[in-house]
């Protein structure tokens, strides 16, 4: 694949995903306001303004073949260098702690949790798409006039375009949980989101007299050093972030005093079509039935993308599944992640027939202060129901 996920300073290490003709797509971090005139002298506090990277670092906590996990952490700032809602007496602030689970597949789930109780009382912005515009590139050199498609799990779609009389009151299907950006490359950017997703700015935009033949719409960021939360762009002499559009609110979740929230980010050739088919499977997570003794499930979690399973210690294997998937909850490209096993040795059979270690079957140990955990990814489309067998 030529597309890379780029973790770079100049962006304060939020991760930017990047097409094989290098066209950037990069997402917002937690962004938090007051939404009152006289609260908000500062502007807004999210990861932009951390010109320096005083707060903003990131780690690959965990590397195999089968995934790569990376841990990217940071506080919201404003641009006079203050962190949001700062206790003057113990100095703690919100931080958040997001983590990017990165499969061969061209996709990574992006989840993003923060202490509950940091963002209270605050007008928050969880996401945000941001276009990328190098020196001397125009909007019109990274999307088509068509920018975005958007689409729900029933499969129902809507084309966001750039036109000179756009239609705002152009009715959009409900509870739209996919959007994909018209990059003009082979790869293009994409976001699945949970089903109870909100998603607004959902509508056609005006192209302007020069159409799209115009630098992005803000230079502040990713490397300005302007202490600012804000920078019109005047002309395409530096980077520049521009769209910024639709802007999805996604459940949130709460549980052992943390709050978080996932999405399915990539960058990759899949159609809408295929799209909505992952959405499905991501959200409707087949049933997974384990046959053998000494294994237990612990689930799916939607967090990792990935069947959790326990392993016994006396447990010698063989470990037979059987996935039940459905039309309306698919597999696609599942992983698994086995507790306390760490053969890197082992074999698949898919339905009776070996599958070959190679782009089609990842295996790797993830080696941690509580043991040695297996991850397996397989490349994998069915609606049918589907035996594995591991030995």
């Amino acid at each position: 694949s030529g597309t890379r996920m780029v973790f770079w300073r100049g962006t304060r290490y939020s991760p930017v995903w990047v097409s094989e003709n290098g066209l950037w797509m990069a997402d917002q971090s937690v962004e938090a306001f007051y939404g009152r005139p006289a609260l908000d002298k500062e502007g807004c506090f999210e990861h932009m303004q951390d010109r320096r990277c005083r707060y903003s670092h990131v780690r690959v906590i965990e590397n195999t073949d089968a995934r790569v996990v990376v841990h990217w952490r940071y506080a919201p700032v404003s641009a006079h260098d203050h962190l949001w809602r700062e206790d003057p007496k113990t100095t703690r602030a919100c931080w958040v702690d997001e983590y990017y689970y990165v499969y061969p597949d061209q996709m990574a789930i992006r989840n993003v949790s923060w202490k509950t109780g940091t963002l209270a009382g605050a007008g928050k912005q969880f996401q945000e798409s941001v276009a990328l515009t190098q020196p001397g590139q125009l909007i019109s050199d990274v999307v088509e006039d068509e920018w975005a498609e958007l689409a729900n799990l029933k499969g129902e779609t809507h084309t966001l375009k750039y036109c000179k009389n756009p239609d705002r009151k152009r009715a959009s299907p409900d509870d739209l949980v996919v959007q994909r950006f018209n990059f003009k490359s082979a790869n293009k950017p994409s976001i699945i989101f949970e089903t109870g997703n909100r998603m607004q700015y959902v509508f056609d935009r005006k192209m302007g007299e020069r159409g799209l033949d115009v630098p992005g719409s803000c230079n502040h960021w990713p490397v300005g050093q302007a202490a600012c939360d804000g920078r019109t762009v005047q002309a395409a002499d530096r980077p520049t972030h521009c769209l910024g559009f639709p802007i999805s609110n996604p459940p949130l979740h709460d549980q052992a005093g943390r709050s978080w929230w996932h999405g399915l980010y990539g960058m990759n050739a899949l159609s809408m079509e295929d799209l909505v088919f992952v959405a499905r499977s991501w959200n409707r997570a087949p049933q997974l039935e384990v046959l053998s003794e000494g294994f237990a499930s612990g689930g799916y979690d939607r967090g990792q993308r990935a069947y959790l399973l326990n392993r016994k210690d006396e447990a010698p294997g063989p470990l037979k599944l059987r996935l039940m998937p459905s039309e309306e909850s698919p597999v696609y490209n599942p992983s698994f992640v086995v507790r306390n096993w760490d053969r890197e040795a082992l074999t698949l059979t898919l339905n009776g027939k070996e599958v070959p270690r190679g782009k089609d079957l990842r295996m790797g140990v993830h080696h941690t202060l509580e043991g040695n955990h297996l991850v397996i990814w397989l490349k994998l489309r069915s609606t049918e129901p589907v035996s594995l067998t591991l030995k």
